[in-house]
């Protein structure tokens, strides 16, 4: 970024145009990262990390939901866990909701890796509503 000497107008106008165009690019890559994703609340569900010397294993709480359910991608240097669970009103649906204190609907874990890893082994199983995966680190 350049630097800017603030002793007359036109320096203000260069600075102002500089930081217009820094949002710009914030804002474009916040509208790019939306589109990704087609709705607009997600839940992220919680998670335990543990490193080891040649591998991550992250558990990932997904109660009710089944592992076909569940899409892993890589995008970079980050795991994206995401899917849906779907709300479980029976029929054509209810006269009172009473409460809701589960999440329902669509979710994603972003998972920053900061190590390099082996992206085409990644190993994840689906057990008593915990996802178990596990990422191997290039040693």
């Amino acid at each position: 970024m350049p630097v800017y000497r603030l002793n007359n107008i036109a320096s203000l106008l260069s600075l102002q145009e500089e930081l217009n165009r820094i949002f710009e690019e914030i804002e474009k890559t916040f509208l790019e990262e939306e589109s990704k994703w087609d709705r607009g609340y997600f839940y992220e569900p919680l998670m335990d990390a543990i490193e080891y010397d040649d591998k991550y294993v992250f558990f990932v709480e997904l109660p009710g939901i089944s592992l076909k359910d569940v899409e892993l991608h890589l995008d970079g240097s980050s795991l994206i866990v995401s899917g849906e669970n779907p709300f479980p009103v029976e029929g054509g649906g209810c006269e009172v909701f009473l409460r809701s204190e589960c999440h329902y609907g669509p979710f994603r874990k972003i998972i920053r890796l900061e190590k390099p890893f082996y992206s085409e082994n990644i190993d994840a199983t689906l057990k008593d509503g915990i996802l178990k995966i596990v990422v191997y680190k290039k040693v």
